[in-house]
């Protein structure tokens, strides 16, 4: 039996695994399910990333990105209740960047660079 799970294993780097989760390729769906079905944690982060991705898909209400605050929260891993947290603390903004069609984004950069050598 041991053999049978050494043969059977999946060796992925880490990108990989990000790469798979993230992207929508129907090529990568058989490895995904192979990641889903080894790792359970995996099958609810990409739950997660799934229902983040429709927040900018879709119509956002406050209640949806707070919803999915709460979601990631109770994951109990640190950099997503981080992330959670910094979306809490401005979600105006958040929720505007979500659904505008346009974005500040360089400007916002610049003047976070600009401020902080000041």
């Amino acid at each position: 039996m041991h053999k049978w799970l050494i043969l059977n294993a999946i060796i992925i780097n880490r990108r990989i695994i990000q790469k798979v989760l993230w992207e929508d390729e129907p090529s990568n769906k058989p490895l995904l399910l192979k990641i889903l079905d080894i790792h359970p944690f995996l099958k609810e982060l990409n739950e997660l990333i799934r229902s983040f991705k429709e927040l900018f898909e879709t119509a956002t209400s406050e209640q949806d990105i707070l919803r999915w605050c709460g979601q990631a929260e109770r994951m109990n891993e640190t950099k997503l209740s981080s992330f959670a947290t910094y979306i809490r603390g401005d979600l105006d903004a958040i929720r505007l960047g979500m659904t505008l069609h346009w974005s500040n984004g360089m400007v916002v950069q610049v003047w976070s660079c600009c401020e902080s050598k000041y």
